[in-house]
């Protein structure tokens, strides 16, 4: 129950096809055994035929037999009783009674021998049609083998014309490779020199900025002795307001132009500064907008490029200071310069009035937003308070402010000296370069990774293209070694079923041969067939014996043909084994092949730099053991086999194996 059950499982887990195969399969086999079935049937038959025969001729031998016991011991037990002239008639009667039962035993006999023959015929010609089936058979085979061996040929060289336009695309990939390997080392060279070259642009800039340095370090000095100098000057208005307080009683419209001026000057002070802390502003922004516009172009470059950039970012703000500084000196000499003005013009009391209350507007604009507010008032009376001094003081003042105009002059002239040399040229000129630098080295990168990703395409085409060959070939030598699997086994098949109908029919025959020889040495009588049978017997055993040596001789064909199949399917199976191991051959050198590529492509990256160096220090030391270490890391970084390993080490007499 359960292997029903379990073969009912089976049956609904196979497929349609796999189910119109068994079903095939099976009908195959049904016809095969219907034919063998009606083979045995009709042998059955003349086997039942020969059976009767012979046990006819047995009866009719051992009637014959007993009748003559009977009759010898009945003329045994008579003789002493019957007369001599009985006997005779006695005995004629018997030998005539004798003479017709052996003919009769003979026609018996030779009716038997006739069906006997009618049935090796009829098998002779069976057999016959069977050798001649069994060569049409072959021929077919042969034929068959024939057309295989010429497929195998076509597809053979079919393969090999596939093969060789393989090596012909290989070695044409492999001479791009190699071109496109020299035009990236080209490029990797030329990169390095645009790395040298920036290198050298950097250190020559790194002066500049040193030169830069030190002209701002002066120019700082310089700003130092402009405030001491700024200081006196203050401590001489200082000293002239003391004059003025005293002489104020003696010269009261001198005063009064001396407030207004004073006014008009703090005034434009006032206005100076807000434009000034404006333009601060303004130049404090701007620098953090270029600064943020630099930092976002400078991320992607190298640590000493961003170096450089920074430190012109430096020089730049201290630029800014100086000019800065620049402008406020610029200012305080216009300053100076309208406070002479001023007091050479005579202006009207209209115009100072209005000055005055533009002034005061200012004060008061300016006492909302600063932390230290100006009395207006307290101001104005200490300048009505103050006295003002003669004329010979004035003339004293003023001869005073010409000498520092000449020294601001001449201060002014050294500053503009000093700005000529140190002009924005130089800087542009770095910012240029550095902005050049900057978009070859996106286009470079740009341009390897455009070719990167070309080559990985290629890459990943070729191993398709291989995966397909692969798969192609693998389903031709499937195809081919099922179809030659499937006609060995149907020569195989063959084979047996001809061996086991040609040894079934020797035995048959020799089962025959030998039982006829046995009824025919026991039954038939020694003096009466003892010519005959030899006769007759010499006769069917050399007609067996031809028979016998003609099988035999078919079989040993047979064999031999059989073993010339053999070789030719060892042969055949050689040759598909040696196709495999040759496409597993160029397998490997194909995939050794891609993996050296990939290698290649994946070297020329990160590791440069590294690898410079380490070749760099393994050219200019002289030190063996070093020289090991750094061939270990170059080898590691460039992948090199155990083979090209032990090349160098065999070829290079300051190796030294390292010690356990």
């Amino acid at each position: 129950m359960f292997s029903n059950l379990k073969a009912i499982s089976d049956m609904e887990k196979l497929s349609k096809k796999e189910l119109q195969e068994l079903v095939t399969k099976q009908q195959s086999d049904l016809a095969r055994y219907k034919s063998r079935l009606a083979d045995l049937v009709a042998a059955h038959k003349s086997l039942i035929k020969e059976k009767e025969l012979l046990e006819s001729s047995l009866k009719s031998l051992s009637q014959t037999k007993l009748k003559k016991s009977e009759d010898e011991t009945s003329n045994s037990s008579q003789d002493s009783t019957v007369p001599p002239a009985a006997d005779r008639l006695e005995d004629e009667s018997c030998v005539g009674q004798e003479s017709e039962e052996e003919k009769n035993q003979i026609g018996t006999l030779m009716n038997s021998l006739a069906t006997l023959s009618e049935e090796k015929s009829r098998m002779e010609a069976a057999f016959q049609a069977d050798k001649k089936q069994l060569r049409a058979e072959k021929m077919q085979l042969e034929s068959v083998i024939k057309e295989l061996q010429q497929q195998l040929e076509h597809e053979t060289k079919a393969h090999l014309s596939e093969m060789e336009n393989f090596k012909s695309k290989l070695i044409v990939e492999r001479h791009q490779r190699e071109k496109e390997h020299n035009d990236h080392g080209l490029m990797i060279r030329e990169l390095q020199k645009v790395v040298s070259d920036e290198r050298t642009k950097r250190e020559k800039a790194e002066g500049t900025i040193e030169n830069l340095k030190s002209e701002l370090i002066s120019s700082h000095n310089a700003l130092k002795q402009s405030k001491k100098e700024v200081t006196e000057l203050k401590s001489q208005l200082d000293d002239l307001k003391e004059k003025l307080k005293n002489n104020s009683e003696n010269s009261g419209a001198t005063a009064m132009k001396l407030q207004q001026e004073l006014s008009e000057l703090k005034r434009q002070h006032i206005q100076s500064s807000l434009k000034e802390q404006e333009k601060i502003l303004e130049a404090e922004e701007k620098s953090r907008r270029l600064a943020a516009a630099h930092e976002e172009r400078v991320v992607n470059l190298e640590a000493r490029v961003a170096e450089l950039s920074q430190t012109i970012g430096v020089y730049d703000r201290l630029r800014q200071n100086d000019q800065i500084a620049i402008d406020k000196l610029k200012e305080r000499l216009i300053q100076l310069e309208m406070e002479h003005g001023e007091e050479k013009s005579d202006s009207n009391m209209d115009d100072i009035i209005s000055k005055l209350r533009n002034i005061k507007k200012l004060i008061d604009t300016v006492n909302v937003t600063s932390e230290k507010p100006i009395d207006i008032k307290a101001l104005l009376d200490e300048l009505v308070q103050e006295n003002i001094e003669s004329t010979e003081t004035h003339k004293q003042c003023q001869e005073e402010y010409e000498q520092l105009k000449e020294q601001f002059e001449s201060y002014k002239q050294q500053i503009e000296l000093a700005q000529r040399s140190n002009s924005p040229s130089k800087e542009q000129e770095l910012r240029g370069q550095i902005k050049k630098l900057k978009e070859r080295i996106c286009s470079l990168h740009n341009q390897i990774d455009e070719m990167e990703k070309s080559h990985k395409k290629t890459v990943e085409n070729h191993n398709q293209s291989l995966m397909a060959e692969k798969m192609k070939h693998k389903e031709r030598l499937a195809a081919l070694e099922a179809e030659w699997r499937s006609h060995v086994l149907n020569l195989e098949t063959q084979m047996a079923k001809q061996r086991e109908r040609a040894l079934s029919l020797v035995k048959e025959k020799d089962e025959e041969i030998a039982e006829l020889k046995d009824s025919l040495n026991t039954l038939i009588p020694k003096q009466y067939s003892a010519d005959k049978s030899t006769h007759d017997g010499e006769g069917v055993v050399l007609h067996y014996s031809e028979e016998v040596a003609r099988r035999d001789v078919e079989l040993s064909r047979l064999r031999k043909v059989k073993l010339q199949l053999e070789a030719e399917l060892r042969e055949v199976r050689r040759e598909m084994t040696q196709l495999a191991a040759h496409e597993q051959h160029l397998s490997s050198l194909l995939k050794h092949q891609i993996q050296r590529f990939e290698q290649c492509q994946s070297r020329e990256g990160a590791n440069l730099e590294y690898l410079k160096n380490v070749v760099l220090s393994f050219l200019l030391t002289n030190d063996s053991g070093s020289k090991s270490h750094m061939l270990n890391a170059i080898t590691a970084v460039l992948k090199f086999s155990d083979a090209e390993k032990s090349k160098i080490t065999q070829s290079s007499w300051w190796y030294k194996k390292p010690q356990t």
